[in-house]
């Protein structure tokens, strides 16, 4: 509906005020955001594209590169375009303006995706000032920087991580409403913190905020598949891995349409894909996809990357459970001190492993290759949208 009637706008005002006018091209930059929003980004690329190609210089061309730079599915090169973009923006705009500071926020966010969780940490307390001072604590802009806040909080493995995004969901509700995109973003990443600690209780707030999410954005909306996609990882969780397997299926085959089957987000549904596999045929059967999943997560996002080096370890792990070997034993070895060095030895995955690699369970005194690593496997599945990628940032007019 938005993208028709913006249409609508664009012919109008390319006829009343001509196409060189500011109101034309601030219709050009919204069509082009309304066509991403209804989940069409090569079209909304080749918009912004165009609206690059025509104001090679100015507010309108910064708008439209920054806009591209956010469309980016390989998260490290968004973060370093935006980055490129930054002292621009900030010399046009001013570095208090919303278009300076949002652009900050999607460098965060882009590392954050892109597994830098130090980099991204160490700039969120000063992007926070600055949001708080600019807006107030309870703008939607700095409510979205929250619940980034509460997802790198996530990411990094600390225990303050649910309060957060607990607080941030529950003020996004009073504020913008329970159907307000960002609102559902914060649900989603509210879940993601409780999902293993408290499985039933984030597969109940997934159930609620899909419900939610439907009825106001639609079965096609981006956020919506997120939703699905970690709802199943939940029900996984909680014992009934067959449910969650077409679900995966259907979401991976939507995906490899829009993004292409090496995309990030496609890569990360294929891996829990691989695991429900595993927890319905035994872990060898979902060797095979681990192997080929890592090979194709070294080229695109690189072997540092925290959703690489889980396949790496879900690979260690399975071929530990299967021949029981030293040379098994030592590769898991090997990716403990790699976890160490990325996550820190108090992160739960690196403490798993440990216990994986101990060959003991602290509750049951059961064997490593047991209890060990299937708790290490559901630590490991990839939630999508702790960084953001359901929802957007919103251009800025002129």
């Amino acid at each position: 509906m938005a993208r028709a009637k913006t249409e609508e706008i664009l012919r109008a005002c390319i006829a009343v005020v001509g196409p060189g006018h500011a109101l034309t091209h601030l219709a050009e930059l919204r069509l082009a955001h309304w066509t991403a929003r209804c989940g069409d980004r090569q079209a909304a690329l080749r918009l912004y594209r165009e609206i690059s190609d025509r104001q090679a210089n100015g507010r309108t061309a910064l708008l439209a590169r920054l806009a591209r730079a956010r469309l980016d599915t390989d998260a490290a090169e968004s973060a370093t375009r935006i980055r490129s973009l930054l002292p621009d923006l900030e010399r046009e705009f001013g570095e208090r303006h919303p278009v300076a500071l949002t652009a900050r926020h999607s460098i965060v966010r882009a590392d954050l995706n892109a597994g830098r969780i130090v980099e991204a940490q160490r700039a969120l307390p000063e992007l926070r000032d600055a949001f708080a001072e600019a807006f107030g604590d309870e703008h939607a802009l700095t409510l979205r920087l929250r619940t980034t806040e509460a997802g790198c909080a996530y990411a990094g493995g600390r225990d303050e991580a649910r309060s957060m995004a607990a607080t941030a969901h529950a003020d996004a509700i009073r504020v913008l409403g329970p159907d307000h995109p960002l609102t559902l973003h914060a649900g989603n990443v509210h879940a993601i913190t409780l999902a293993i600690a408290e499985p039933q209780t984030a597969q109940e707030l997934w159930t609620t905020l899909l419900r939610t999410a439907t009825q106001s954005l639609g079965d096609a909306h981006p956020l919506v598949l997120t939703l699905h996609h970690n709802l199943a990882i939940a029900r996984q969780h909680l014992g009934d891995p067959a449910a969650a397997r077409p679900v995966f299926e259907r979401i991976l085959h939507t995906q490899s349409d829009a993004l292409g089957p090496d995309a990030p987000d496609s890569l990360r549904t294929e891996l829990n894909l691989a695991l429900a596999i595993s927890e319905t045929d035994g872990i060898e059967a979902g060797l095979p996809s681990f192997r080929r999943i890592h090979r194709m997560q070294e080229r695109v996002l690189g072997p540092a990357h925290p959703e690489t080096v889980s396949s790496r370890v879900l690979i260690a792990v399975g071929d530990y459970v299967v021949d029981g070997t030293q040379a098994g034993r030592a590769r898991l070895a090997d990716e403990l001190r790699t976890l160490e060095e990325l996550l820190g030895a108090e992160h739960p995955v690196t403490r798993q492993v440990q216990q994986a690699l101990d060959g003991t369970d602290a509750e049951r005194g059961a064997r490593g290759d047991d209890a060990s690593s299937w708790r290490l496997s559901r630590l490991l599945s990839a939630f999508s949208g702790a960084g953001g990628g359901g929802e957007e940032e919103e251009e800025e007019e002129e």
